[in-house]
């Protein structure tokens, strides 16, 4: 596993040791801007 990312309805972005806890919208933008998967 590269990544461990929560998608969560948190209003910012944040790191919990090693995982990236991030608000769903901006991991659909990550996502679509192809920054999630390669």
């Amino acid at each position: 596993i590269k990544k461990l990312i929560l998608v969560s309805n948190d209003p910012s972005p944040r790191k919990v040791g090693d995982i990236m806890i991030l608000p769903w919208k901006h991991f659909l933008e990550q996502l679509w801007a192809g920054e999630i998967i390669r």
